[in-house]
Formats: C-alpha cells, sequence, structure tokens
C-alpha cells in the first residue's frame, strides 16, 4: 500500500495503526538514524526477526520499514532508517523528533530466518536493521557471515558484537558484494539477500547459476529499485 486516497490513508492508519511515541533518536552518520518508538500498543505484538511495520509517512503515501529490535514485554521498537534525501519516507523520518506521535502497522511478513547451520546476509545501507535482527536470532552452533556494501560506519556490526562485513561501495551497484560472495560460497549456507532489487535479482542469479546454490537456500527481500518507487 504504497499511495492511497488520502482520505483512505487516513482511516486505514487511525483503524490498523498502533499509535505510540519517539522515545528517541540517534544520528549514527549523516544519512543513518535510529529511531526508538514505544508505547503500550507495542506489547505483545508477536514479532519476529524479519517482520516488517507499516508506516503512514504523508498524506497518500505509506513505506514498509524493518525493525531491529522489537522488545515485546516493553513495548519498545527500535528502527534503523536510512535516510537517502528523496521521497515522502526519508523526509518522514528525518523529521522525527523525541514525543512526536506516530503509527506503526503491523508486525507481519513472509521473510523469517531457516534452520541451516550457517547463514549468509548480502545487502545494502537499506538493510543494515533487517541484518542486525536476523544475525542476533541466529541460535549459537550456527554459523553467521554477510557483508553490506555503501554508506556505513565500518564497525557499525562490530559494535552490535555481529560477523558482518562493510564493503564501499564501487561504481556498480553490487559488484562489491559479488566479489565478496566469490570468497565465501557455502553450499550448506541460506543466504539473505535484501535491499536494491537489481542487485538481488544479480546476486541471486549468481548463486544459482555460478554456484549451483539451489533455490530453496536464497531467501530475497527487495526494498528498492531504480525504476520503481515504494517498494
Amino acid at each position: 500500500m504504497p499511495e492511497i486516497p488520502a482520505f483512505l490513508a487516513a482511516r486505514a492508519e487511525a483503524w490498523f495503526g498502533r499509535a505510540c511515541t519517539v522515545l528517541e533518536t540517534e544520528a549514527l552518520t549523516p544519512h543513518l538514524r535510529r529511531v526508538r518508538f514505544g508505547g503500550p500498543t507495542l506489547k505483545r505484538c508477536g514479532w519476529r526477526p524479519g517482520h516488517e511495520v507499516e508506516v503512514r509517512v504523508g498524506p497518500r503515501e505509506f513505506r514498509h520499514y524493518t525493525p531491529m529490535r522489537w522488545d515485546d514485554a516493553r513495548g519498545e521498537v527500535d528502527i534503523l532508517f536510512y535516510l537517502h534525501g528523496r521521497g515522502p519516507g526519508s523526509a518522514w523520518a528525518e523529521a522525527l523528533r523525541d514525543g512526536d506521535g506516530a503509527h506503526l502497522m503491523g508486525p507481519g511478513g513472509r521473510l523469517r530466518l531457516d534452520d541451516a547451520a550457517h547463514h549468509v546476509f548480502l545487502g545494502d545501507e537499506t538493510t543494515a536493521g533487517l541484518f542486525a535482527a536476523l544475525a542476533r536470532a541466529v541460535p549459537p552452533a550456527a554459523g553467521v557471515t554477510g557483508a553490506v556494501e555503501g554508506d556505513l560506519p565500518p564497525d557499525l556490526f562490530t559494535d552490535m558484537g555481529l560477523p558482518l562485513d562493510v564493503l564501499p561501495r564501487g561504481p556498480t551497484r553490487g559488484a562489491a558484494l559479488l566479489a565478496w560472495l566469490d570468497r565465501a560460497v557455502t553450499v550448506d549456507s541460506v543466504y539473505y539477500l535484501a535491499g536494491h532489487a537489481e542487485s538481488v535479482v544479480a546476486l541471486r542469479r549468481a548463486l544459482q547459476q555460478q554456484w549451483s546454490i539451489p533455490g530453496r537456500r536464497i531467501r530475497t527481500k527487495a526494498y528498492w529499485s531504480d525504476h520503481r518507487r515504494g517498494l
């Protein structure tokens, strides 16, 4: 539901949104912002890592975001926003201040952590929160590796205690991830590909055609595309 008539958007937010408040904000970089939402409506919601929420970010526009953390008992949700400076979602997230009201619709979604001996996460700046949530949920006996390319602090995941690499992005999106993948493919892993849609397609094609990874071991979630708004 990226864009609908304003009167329907207002009703959808009122009927399905969980009213909450911005508890705190933290600028990690000029383009990366962590926002914590809180309120009684966010308690015991059944969130699982990989679930997303939907937010009304303008009179007619909605956007999906994946929480990095959801404390069911305290009713607190952390979302890591990448502020790309284009579109209503980025403007809405950048304008949030402590004490502001908001409505989160959800949580829900089909992306989930699979049962596997090893998990590999590949994406871009927009997937940092998703991968942090999934990687934290991996059982201790299983392995975790992965890489995120783009404009992120090099120690972002290290500070979270997560074994994910941050890669500088080259002239072509996804190229750094493909090069990283060339050194790290294992046949017993489950691969989670997210973020830039065209990069997700290229990574999936490489896994299946170059390394014969079966489709059942690949999970995908496109957040944005060069050719389409409001995924």
